[in-house]
């Protein structure tokens, strides 16, 4: 579809139930780091981007190769269950919620 035909179904399917900054939003095909591409091909720098994407980029590799490698391991499980990687995420041994306690313990600020 090119960019009419995806405005005109959002405008349809969608909208108004969310709004838009846009009167014609370029309707994005895939982003890189800083950049996102529309689907006839054009780039845009990306000012919209929030903390994460301004800190790390759209699809950074060393970001999405590791999700991905986990995703096709192991993607979610019931908490009941332990991973094998648990100690990837908490190599300090500390808490990963600062203000996590045990019952009866004080919170220390």
């Amino acid at each position: 579809m090119n960019r009419s035909e995806i405005n005109q179904k959002q405008k349809q399917f969608i909208y108004p139930a969310i709004s838009n900054y846009f009167t014609d939003p370029p309707p994005l095909d895939h982003d890189e780091m800083q950049h996102v591409w529309d689907v006839e091909g054009k780039r845009y720098l990306d000012f919209y981007g929030g903390i994460v994407k301004v800190g790390v980029g759209h699809a950074n590799l060393r970001v999405t190769g590791p999700m991905k490698a986990q995703v096709n391991k192991l993607q979610h499980s019931f908490p009941l269950y332990r991973k094998d990687r648990a100690d990837d995420f908490w190599p300090s041994g500390k808490s990963f919620f600062p203000l996590q306690r045990q019952r009866g313990q004080p919170i220390e600020t």
